[in-house]
């Protein structure tokens, strides 16, 4: 029963990084408009999901090989948390166009 559980959640955590490694490869694929605002809320959130996704395979490589604690229990949290890391790239996008996080990078290069 371990080894099966395990083998579900890398399944659907692999096939999930595929497909969001894949969307990014359509420029974003502008998932309700065809507009810049639109491809970068998707780039957004295609990122923070094959990094949801990387964070959670990661988790069950520590909990399955490393630490032999795997637990069933957990299952529903690594089914759960690419789809959080999708809403958190959707957040962190509404953040910046809102202007409530600011990046900014200056040259420093001295002038000739």
């Amino acid at each position: 029963m371990r080894g099966l559980t395990i083998a579900v959640v890398g399944v659907f955590l692999i096939s999930f990084l595929s497909g969001a490694i894949y969307l990014l490869g359509f420029d974003g694929l502008a998932l309700v408009r065809d507009d810049a605002d639109s491809k970068l809320l998707s780039q957004s959130m295609l990122a923070s999901g094959v990094g949801g996704s990387i964070y959670c395979l990661r988790g069950v490589y520590l909990n399955a090989c490393v630490f032999n604690r795997w637990t069933p229990q957990w299952m529903p949290w690594y089914f759960i948390r690419p789809f959080v890391s999708l809403f958190c790239g959707a957040v962190a996008f509404i953040f910046l166009k809102a202007g409530l996080l600011v990046m900014e990078a200056e040259c420093n290069s001295p002038k000739k």
